[in-house]
């Protein structure tokens, strides 16, 4: 290998269960986290590198989990509040029972995994493929700064999927099919090297604690 060639592993974690989870579209957009018990937030930070460059959605949850995780860890270093990794916006949809919900996409075009296509945007929201189009430039401008330091990211299921259509070269459409449970480790490991096969290795994907 190239002395040259820079390795940044990046850990995406997806947030704690919502409280009050329900069918349907969360009725607050910033609905808070349910922490998962001490032993577990312990097991998630044992598995994480110190001296790490942590980036959060701004919503609650993520915060949340964000903030116990570091206390596991002993962390004191700042974290950066990043719009750009912010659960999808469902516009008009928010908050509605399935049921509700169904009424207005039971004539659009259905996927085998997910409640919406990746084409779907509810009005005044976004489609899973706007949030493939931020998430790209937020993976691309991850690695730019200090690319010899890993990189922590709490986000949601979807900025997760995102980030693996974007290392992976999956359709939108085929990245929804993808498992994120709450309270999951992602990792992925990117390195600037020009041969084949991609800039981004898949080292492992939804990792849960007992």
């Amino acid at each position: 290998m190239n002395s040259e060639v820079k390795l940044t592993p990046c850990f995406f974690i997806r947030h704690a269960p919502a409280i009050h989870s329900r069918k349907g579209l969360y009725k607050d957009p910033n609905v808070d986290a349910r922490l998962p018990a001490l032993a577990k937030i312990k097991a998630m930070a044992k598995g994480l590198p110190v001296n790490a460059i942590w980036f959060v959605s701004p919503l609650a949850r993520a915060l949340t989990t964000a903030h116990a995780i570091r206390e596991a860890m002993s962390e004191e270093t700042e974290f950066m509040v990043s719009p750009e990794i912010s659960e999808q916006n469902f516009g008009d949809w928010q908050g509605l029972e399935f049921n509700e919900l169904w009424e207005k996409i039971s004539e659009l075009e259905a996927h085998n995994w997910s409640l919406l296509a990746a084409s779907t945007r509810p009005p005044s929201g976004e489609s899973f493929e706007d949030v493939v189009a931020r998430v790209d430039s937020f993976m691309n401008n991850l690695v730019i700064n200090e690319p010899e330091r890993p990189k922590i990211i709490v986000s949601h299921a979807g900025v997760i999927k995102a980030a693996l259509a974007h290392a992976q070269g999956i359709m939108p459409d085929q990245a929804l099919a993808i498992d994120i449970e709450p309270f999951s480790l992602t990792q992925l490991l990117h390195q600037t090297g020009k041969g084949r096969g991609g800039a981004w290795q898949l080292k492992f994907v939804n990792r849960t604690f007992g």
